[in-house]
């Protein structure tokens, strides 16, 4: 998980990733992109614009050396879990 995690979280566009976003309906459609043959960066950053939270806020964790927020981390547990084949 701290590899993807880490590859994830470097793919972030710096204003999406200052931005809360719903992880479950974000990961659903990185799947769903990843299925469709787009690649993981184009993938990760369309998913996160389509689902940003205005006005949530998600707490910041330290975890493997770095600051990441909570939505990053349930992001990248759904799709490790819904979307292996993908990652």
């Amino acid at each position: 998980m701290r590899a993807f995690l880490a590859a994830a979280l470097i793919l972030l566009p710096t204003s999406a990733s200052a931005q809360s976003f719903y992880p479950n309906l974000t990961g659903e459609r990185y799947c769903q992109l990843r299925r469709m043959g787009i690649d993981q960066k184009s993938a990760l950053i369309a998913a996160m614009r389509e689902n940003i939270a205005p006005g949530r806020d998600s707490p910041s964790v330290y975890y493997d050396n770095q600051w990441v927020t909570l939505d990053a981390i349930d992001l990248t547990n759904y799709i490790l879990t819904y979307c292996p084949e993908r990652r």
